[in-house]
């Protein structure tokens, strides 16, 4: 079911629909269901995205490991969004996110980085 909605909301043109209904119908179970399925997650993150909700597309897709975050990230100029998902950026693609953090070390800092990896129990990179 969910496969079939991702699929009509990527192939649709936001204009033809209203996003926020759908939102408010996914978003209690993204707060109470910590097995929500990774396409509903992705589901809410494009409907987040055609409603210009970059911020809430943007955690989404890092949790989700979406490797064209980064072009997301600059497409939408989301640069003080990537204080919140350090870990996943570097989960992701390691290279990238050095040359992503290098490059916004005024937005979040080299000791903010480093505190985040030592309590992150995920590898990176």
């Amino acid at each position: 079911m969910y496969l079939c909605l991702l699929t009509s909301v990527k192939s649709w043109p936001p204009a033809i629909y209203s996003a926020l209904p759908v939102i408010a119908a996914i978003e209690p179970q993204l707060n109470t269901s910590s097995s929500m399925s990774d396409e509903l997650k992705e589901e809410l993150a494009v409907l987040y995205e055609s409603d210009g909700q970059y911020d809430k597309a943007f955690a989404l897709y890092a949790d989700l490991m979406k490797p064209d975050i980064f072009e997301f990230i600059e497409k939408n100029n989301l640069h003080d969004a990537i204080r919140e998902k350090v870990v996943q950026l570097l989960q992701i693609d390691h290279k990238r996110a050095v040359s992503l953090l290098i490059q916004y070390r005024d937005v979040i800092t080299p000791a903010e980085v480093v505190s985040q990896l030592l309590a992150s129990k995920k590898p990176c990179g």
